[in-house]
């Protein structure tokens, strides 16, 4: 197996990105700007945020959106499915990949309430 790792968190003992065996593997992302503090306001805010910093660790692996296969989705609030779908809609407007929803308790960033990750077909 080849396996190439792009990205490490000097934080945390993860990689951005890891790819093996013709797929893309994203750890998971949240709302961080780019300063990584969490971005202010809700479920909108946080959701948009996500997903540029899910695009740019993609890009780390010359991969976008559109390669991607699978999500898995992580909100705090059920009520705020609702936005995030249409929200994601907006970032997945063709070839829509296959998705999990998955209502959590809490996610490890204080205040995040998203957080997505992908696997996506590496190039």
């Amino acid at each position: 197996m080849s396996k190439k790792t792009f990205g490490t968190d000097p934080v945390v003992p993860l990689s951005d990105i890891v790819v093996a065996n013709g797929l893309a593997y994203t750890s998971g992302q949240i709302g961080f700007d780019d300063k990584m503090h969490l971005v202010a306001g809700g479920i909108k805010e946080q959701t948009h945020a996500t997903f540029e910093n899910l695009k740019n660790v993609l890009q780390k692996a010359g991969l976008n959106l559109e390669d991607v296969v699978r999500c898995g989705c992580y909100l705090v609030n059920r009520e705020d499915l609702g936005e995030f779908n249409k929200i994601y809609s907006e970032y997945f407007t063709k070839d829509k990949p296959a998705r999990s929803t998955i209502f959590i308790s809490g996610l490890p960033v204080p205040g995040s309430i998203v957080e997505i990750d992908a696997v996506a077909e590496a190039k």
